[in-house]
């Protein structure tokens, strides 16, 4: 399964990153952060990092990096499918 993590770098977030990477359940994350994640977490093959630092807006080319894409941690930690979270920011995309 591939999936976002946002807020990759805080407290929560990062251990969501950490927790994926082990996972075999998990092919690749996607980690959408405003800073850079650290050294060795950025360095692994499962992971794709993406600086963006305005979480209201998405444009069309990060939402095409998220193409495939089947789940996702956000703040809260509510998962759910990314079509709602897409649905939600008023991205009609499937």
């Amino acid at each position: 399964m591939k999936v976002v993590i946002a807020g990759s770098t805080g407290l929560v977030g990062s251990a969501l990153v950490r927790q994926s990477i082990a996972s075999d359940s998990i092919s690749h994350v996607y980690a959408l952060s405003r800073k850079p994640l650290p050294e060795a977490v950025a360095k692994s093959p499962k992971v794709s990092v993406i600086l963006h630092d305005d979480y209201s807006s998405y444009p069309d080319e990060l939402l095409d990096q998220l193409a495939g894409v089947e789940g996702c941690f956000w703040w809260d930690f509510y998962l759910s499918p990314l079509r709602y979270i897409l649905y939600k920011h008023g991205c009609d995309r499937e």
